[in-house]
């Protein structure tokens, strides 16, 4: 049996393959939070638009922007205008694993700097959305030990502070964006 992918999402230069309905129910909850509606069918919403990607989508790479107003459309058809004026722009989260990173830049200062490039090149290429992941093993890398310690306890606060930090710098810029557009 032919089984149908689902297209690749592009904004700007970035490409998303790894999506599910999982995310665009996340997508629907915040939209819905943010227009101060409950949302109870959002997983079946979610499905439906997966449904409609893989079985009647004929593009290959599908421009995020679209997906966007397909959704914000299918809102509006079931009823829920509020919900889709509330829906945002944004990406599929992607997973920035820290140990590979620890290991390229092992010294603290070196890390964070490149981390914060990193961040920096993929928001500019157009990411909004990531995780962080091996935050323990980043850590040990960088204390360049075996066994966890205070001293490892405290680094470990350190990196979860600078990745909140760089999260809510995110969200900031985003928020002032958002704030500067003309009202719909």
């Amino acid at each position: 049996m032919n089984e149908r992918k689902l297209p690749a999402l592009q904004n700007r230069a970035c490409l998303f393959t790894d999506y599910d309905a999982g995310w665009i129910a996340e997508l629907l909850q915040r939209a819905a939070d943010r227009a101060g509606v409950r949302l109870p069918l959002k997983e079946e919403m979610a499905r439906a638009v997966i449904l409609y990607l893989e079985t009647r989508c004929p593009l290959r790479v599908l421009p995020l922007d679209f997906l966007i107003g397909r959704i914000r459309r299918m809102l509006r058809q079931v009823g829920l205008p509020r919900v889709a004026d509330a829906v945002e722009k944004e990406t599929p989260p992607v997973e920035i694993a820290l140990p590979e990173l620890a290991r390229d830049c092992p010294l603290p200062l070196f890390f964070y700097s490149a981390l914060r490039r990193r961040l920096e090149t993929l928001r500019q290429a157009g990411l909004m959305n990531c995780t962080f992941s091996g935050k323990r093993e980043c850590v040990l890398a960088l204390r360049n030990g075996k066994r966890w310690s205070s001293a490892s306890q405290a680094m470990m606060a350190d990196l979860e502070n600078f990745l909140d930090d760089c999260i809510s710098a995110r969200a900031h810029r985003t928020r002032k964006k958002r704030e500067a557009r003309p009202a719909r």
